[in-house]
């Protein structure tokens, strides 16, 4: 799939990726810590992101070649940021457009096709990683931004973290709540998951309603 889209690479022809193969994903696909440092702590969340990315990508550009033949690209599309430039732009890029739900709607999700059904499937995954409590967006919070969270138990979790230059960094704080996080992710995942298989069920129960009728009127 990632051949079709022109940006899988084969590792063996990097040198400095030949001892991390996990860097061999394409860099619009990268989670955005692993792009500003290849060696941050690594966490399931990072394998969360990159399954949005690659949800927000085929939304964009379609799921087959048939879709992507189909569809003329903006040279101007704000995704395709995600693919140009060196590791530390393409994280910049990525951090503005993940940094609220409003600059993820503007830059990613109202340039996906308004009839692809993974448009509600990328909102939602977005919401999962990148709105929980205590660590919004992508912007580094102050001290006085992180008493601000209701849940003191959280808020105690997040006040841990150490601070960079008084800051802190939400895709570090969501480290510590991983697991409520993953778990939420799951919760998403099912319902879509259950959702697409109702509407197949739908589906092919009306063709077969069809399929039936058109036998009748032959008869």
């Amino acid at each position: 799939m990632l051949m079709t889209f022109g940006t899988a690479i084969d590792p063996r022809t990097e040198d400095q990726r030949q001892d991390r193969p996990e860097l061999a994903a394409p860099q619009a696909l990268q989670p955005i810590r692993s792009l500003e440092d290849p060696d941050a702590i690594r966490t399931p969340l990072e394998d969360c992101e990159t399954l949005l990315y690659l949800v927000c990508w085929l939304g964009t550009f379609g799921t087959n070649r048939a879709q992507q033949q189909g569809h003329a690209v903006d040279p101007n599309l704000p995704i395709l940021d995600w693919n140009k430039g060196n590791a530390e732009v393409i994280a910049r890029h990525k951090r503005t457009h993940m940094a609220s739900e409003r600059n993820f709607l503007d830059n990613i999700l109202s340039k996906m096709h308004e009839d692809s059904p993974l448009r509600h499937l990328a909102l939602d995954i977005y919401r999962v990683l990148f709105l929980h409590p205590g660590c919004h967006g992508t912007a580094r919070l102050t001290n006085q931004q992180l008493e601000e969270v209701a849940d003191i138990d959280v808020r105690n979790l997040l006040l841990a973290v150490p601070a960079i230059n008084g800051m802190r960094d939400p895709l570090i704080l969501r480290i510590v709540l991983v697991n409520a996080i993953i778990l939420n992710l799951l919760g998403v995942l099912t319902r879509h998951r259950d959702e697409s298989l109702e509407a197949q069920r739908v589906a092919l129960a009306a063709h077969q309603a069809a399929q039936e009728a058109g036998e009748g009127d032959e008869a």
